[in-house]
């Protein structure tokens, strides 16, 4: 079942022909972002790893390369989909990362390294603990 959903969603993400915006876009410092080429990322969902092709845009007076698609899917400067990321945050809040990356290989059949399961955010910009730990002096899980 993963791999139609998988399938689906890649054809989902793709529909839109890589969010071409035309040959340039604007700056945010009234340059000018001239589109590249198309470039393909691997992002690992919730439903398995699918490719999303990516017009990719380049500002020379910035030296900034920008991908609109990356800003729109909430994918920018990571390879891992919002939901994935939510995922391993909240197994990397309440379990020790070794056990959180094998919960999420057991339970949704995401690979990822006991150090990603360590490195995520919470979805509220918070970063996980790491999992429970119990401080015996008081006897309070923290």
């Amino acid at each position: 079942m993963h791999g139609i959903g998988r399938s689906m969603l890649e054809m989902f993400v793709n529909a839109d022909g890589g969010d071409y915006r035309g040959r340039t876009i604007p700056c945010e410092k009234d340059h000018r972002y001239k589109f590249i080429e198309f470039r393909d990322k691997k992002l690992l969902t919730v439903l398995g790893a699918v490719t999303v092709k990516r017009a990719y845009y380049y500002d020379r007076e910035c030296r900034n390369g920008y991908c609109p698609k990356d800003r729109a899917l909430d994918i920018e400067g990571t390879s891992y989909s919002s939901g994935v990321r939510r995922m391993t945050s909240k197994v990397g809040a309440y379990r020790p990362f070794g056990l959180g990356h094998d919960d999420l290989y057991e339970l949704a059949d995401i690979r990822v390294s006991a150090k990603e399961v360590e490195r995520k955010p919470l979805p509220d910009g918070r970063w996980s603990s790491g999992g429970v730990s119990h401080c015996r002096s008081r006897g309070v899980i923290i």
